[in-house]
């Protein structure tokens, strides 16, 4: 934060090494608190779109 600016944290293939509890618990501890950008290979590892303020799928190579 040395410019004043709040972090932004990127997290690549989030659910692939937690269990579903801890991966909620990730997400919940870091709603509100950043701008996060996360990757997963399926939508439930993202524990729901309410956790979001924005998402986007890409399917077959097209954003949907």
């Amino acid at each position: 934060r040395t410019l004043g600016e709040p972090p932004i944290l990127m997290l690549d293939d989030f659910g692939s090494e937690l269990d579903p509890a801890r991966r909620m618990a990730v997400l919940a501890g870091l709603r509100g608190s950043m701008q996060v950008l996360i990757t997963a290979t399926h939508p439930r590892d993202l524990g729901g779109e309410a956790r979001f303020d924005l998402s986007a799928e890409i399917r077959h190579g097209t954003l949907v």
